[in-house]
């Protein structure tokens, strides 16, 4: 069994053609919606911050850290 996302790109019928001939299962998920995953949310919130953060901040790391609220240690 082989498990792959549903992003639109993966050529589903030239996949299954091949596993079907290889004797593997394909398991598609749904398709990913970043909407719903907070962890997208942030990191959008991040690059929207990071111009901003690199002017006062003297590393990524440092930009980073100061937009997460925590302190580099």
């Amino acid at each position: 069994m082989v498990i792959l996302d549903g992003v639109p790109f993966h050529r589903k019928e030239k996949l299954l053609f091949i596993a079907e001939r290889v004797e593997v299962f394909l398991l598609f998920l749904s398709v990913y919606l970043p909407d719903f995953n907070r962890i997208e949310c942030r990191w959008a919130n991040l690059k929207r911050a990071l111009p901003d953060l690199m002017s006062d901040c003297g590393t990524l790391q440092e930009a980073i850290y100061t937009h997460f609220g925590r302190r580099n240690s």
